[in-house]
């Protein structure tokens, strides 16, 4: 089934007052259905919510979701084209 897209979902950790955010990062296929690849990723820092705008957030999720080491994931390599 091929990909449709990769998605990140950011979400503020609760009863944080300070900037605590865990990110799930999964691909969706073209027919709807959602595979996590990864779902133990997030951040914090010592800012407070207000001190923050919502591209920072956005930016720093999408640095966050990248691999650890280098080459894809093995659900990533199942999920790309053969040859690829």
């Amino acid at each position: 089934m091929p990909m449709a897209k990769f998605a990140s979902l950011a979400e503020a950790e609760t009863g944080s007052t300070q900037v605590s955010v865990g990110v799930l990062f999964q691909v969706q296929l073209e027919d709807g259905t959602c595979i996590v690849v990864l779902d133990d990723r997030g951040f914090s820092t010592s800012a407070q919510w207000q001190q923050v705008t919502p591209d920072q957030i956005r930016d720093t999720t999408l640095a966050v979701v990248g691999p650890d080491e280098p080459g894809p994931s093995p659900v990533i390599r199942w999920l790309s084209p053969k040859g690829s």
